[in-house]
Formats: C-alpha cells, structure tokens, sequence
C-alpha cells in the first residue's frame, strides 16, 4: 500500500512540475495528420424536419428501457433506449446485442 502511495505522491509532483501551454494550439503546432480528423462545428449537418418529428414523437409515445452492457451482473455502460411499436423491446434487443434489456422504472 505504501508503493501505491508513493508512485501516486511521485506523479503528482511530476504532473505539478512538468511546463504546460494555456494557449490554445495554433494550425502550424498540429501534425498535418491530426487535421483531417476536425470536424468543424459549421461542416455538421443540422437535424432535417423529418429526423426531429421522429425523435418527438418516439419521446411522447415510446417505451422507455433500460439498457446494462454487458450482459454480467455489474454493467459498465448504462443507456436508455426508446422504440415504438408492438415489438419494442424486440427492436431494443437487436440494437444493442450481448446486452441486458428491461423495461425503465
């Protein structure tokens, strides 16, 4: 336990000691590789009138469940997943597979 405490005290002293930059990075500082992964905020595609209705809709009339991943008895990513429809939990089963399903509370 006493090397734990040790190695955590010796990398907090490092991350306090080490010289960092507040400014932000400029175009020139980034690698040409690590620019063509930005997407600009002006280049997303807005939601049409379409995908918004749909997505009301499934929030006033759909069923709501819980979703655990993985499948254990401790899940270590939680979601909800909302579908409509006789099959609902079906369509939630499928969207997300070798996870555990049930209905929100």
């Amino acid at each position: 336990m006493r090397t734990f405490s040790y190695l955590t005290a010796v990398a907090v002293v490092l991350a306090l000691t080490t010289p960092t930059k507040a400014a932000p990075f400029l175009a020139s500082e980034l690698p040409n590789s690590s620019l063509s992964s930005i997407t600009l905020v002006q280049a997303k595609q807005d939601e049409t009138l379409k995908q918004k209705v749909k997505r009301v809709w499934r929030n006033i009339a759909g069923t709501t469940y819980d979703v655990g991943c993985p499948s254990l008895a401790i899940a270590f990513t939680r979601t909800t997943c909302t579908e409509t429809g006789k099959n609902a939990q079906a369509k939630c089963i499928a969207q997300h597979p070798l996870c555990q399903v049930s209905e929100k509370r």
